[in-house]
């Protein structure tokens, strides 16, 4: 299994309840299919979701790639850098 993935997402400072986007590519660069699932770790105090991952879950073959979409939705003003 190989895959690509950007080596850091910068998703700037985020003012209170805005939302930042950044879109990237992954990239199955292997010979194999690979199954992806993306588990975001938040505070275990907040109910609130500060990051969002869209698609969640997928699958790719061998070649093939598909767009990601993180989102950036903070309670506080913040800044990101992933």
């Amino acid at each position: 299994m190989a895959f690509r993935l950007p080596s850091k997402i910068d998703l700037g400072y985020c003012a209170t309840n805005e939302i930042s986007r950044q879109d990237f590519l992954l990239e199955n660069t292997g010979e194999l299919p690979f199954d992806f699932d993306w588990n975001i770790m938040e505070n275990a105090k907040s109910s609130n979701q500060t990051f969002q991952i869209q698609p969640v879950r997928g699958r790719l073959d061998a070649g093939e790639s598909t767009p990601i979409t993180i989102s950036f939705v903070p309670t506080a003003a913040r800044y990101a850098l992933i």
